[in-house]
């Protein structure tokens, strides 16, 4: 009777071992296809814990840092971190004229301004950075160097006018990621009438 009861548990154990397994398979690949939604991924883009794979667009406060994770999947597996190429560039889905100096300009699509969003790389933390621009003023007289007349400021919170392209190490993958851009929103803050001096 007892070898049946140590065979029984045994076989209990092995069991539970094969349910554990699945389940972790199954966690495994709920985790990197977006919670079910998408494709499984070997490379990818996290930021404020979203998962972002292929073309998406993220939202972003002007005057705020904001952190990307870079990963690959595999990435445990190898003993040193995979590169990866990062660059911000503009998008012209809706374009405008501007003046920098005495030239008068057309904003147009793929023009190279990570030196105005401060892009900052790390790829042993598989990170990189970005200080969001306030206006497209800021940004259009970072890239000419001297001051800049617009017309009108564009809604940057409504149209992306930026996008980030993060290419992978062997520059199979790359992940576009419209930025749009709201100014500065303050809440939560309340104000004692009764300390309030005319």
């Amino acid at each position: 009777m007892k070898k049946n009861t140590t065979k029984t548990v045994w076989f209990v154990i092995l069991w539970l071992v094969i349910v554990f397994v699945l389940v972790a398979l199954i966690a495994f690949v709920w985790r990197f296809s977006n919670n079910g939604t998408d494709e499984f991924k070997t490379f990818y883009v996290g930021l404020n814990g979203k998962v972002f794979a292929t073309k998406d667009s993220v939202e972003l406060i002007g005057g705020s840092k904001a952190e990307f994770d870079v990963k690959y999947t595999f990435d445990f597996v190898q003993k040193e971190k995979q590169d990866f190429n990062v660059r911000v560039v503009t998008a012209a889905d809706e374009g405008f004229d501007y003046t920098a100096g005495d030239e008068r300009f057309a904003y147009r699509d793929g023009i190279d301004v990570s030196e105005a969003f401060q892009l900052e790389k790390d790829v042993q933390e598989g990170r990189f950075s970005i200080t969001v621009p306030m206006s497209m003023k800021e940004v259009l007289t970072s890239l000419h160097g001297e001051d800049v007349m617009l017309d009108d400021e564009p809604d940057m919170s409504k149209t992306a006018y930026f996008k980030a392209l993060v290419t992978s190490y062997n520059g199979e993958k790359v992940i576009e990621l419209s930025m749009l851009i709201s100014r500065v929103v303050i809440s939560g803050v309340e104000l004692d009438v009764s300390e309030i001096v005319f």
